[in-house]
């Protein structure tokens, strides 16, 4: 049996008052794969801060610069040691390389160092204010 009109309205709009609870209360899915990557974004620009804050302290060792410096130029230089045409070595070697680079530079420097210059570029940013 069919329900009366009034009836179909209410469900009608129960529906859309549950959705609309649900979309409230969930954000999509897009939104949050939106946020985790503005995070990313954010600790990556925070972290190029302390990489280049830490290589102009005199108290950052040579082989440490070296190795920090050699990341960004091997990420910025047109040519690769594999070159990107060879299908996942040409790709990969970007992603093992630099890492790796950082990797070793950050291990050849004090944690004193490290830690001082991250607390002054976070107390930097918490004065900034947040940024879009």
């Amino acid at each position: 049996m069919l329900a009366p009109h009034g009836e179909k309205r209410k469900e009608l709009r129960r529906d859309r008052e549950r959705i609309a609870y649900r979309v409230a209360t969930h954000p999509p899915t897009e939104m949050i794969m939106f946020r985790r990557i503005r995070d990313y974004l954010r600790a990556f620009k925070r972290e190029l801060c302390v990489y280049r804050r830490v290589v102009r302290d005199s108290r950052c060792p040579r082989l440490a610069r070296f190795l920090l410096g050699a990341a960004v130029a091997y990420l910025l230089m047109p040519f690769d040691l594999i070159p990107d045409w060879i299908p996942v070595l040409g790709q990969l070697d970007d992603l093992v390389i630099v890492p790796l680079l950082i990797w070793l530079g950050l291990r050849c420097m004090p944690a004193d160092l490290l830690a001082e210059v991250r607390l002054a570029v976070a107390t930097d940013a918490e004065r900034a204010g947040p940024t879009a």
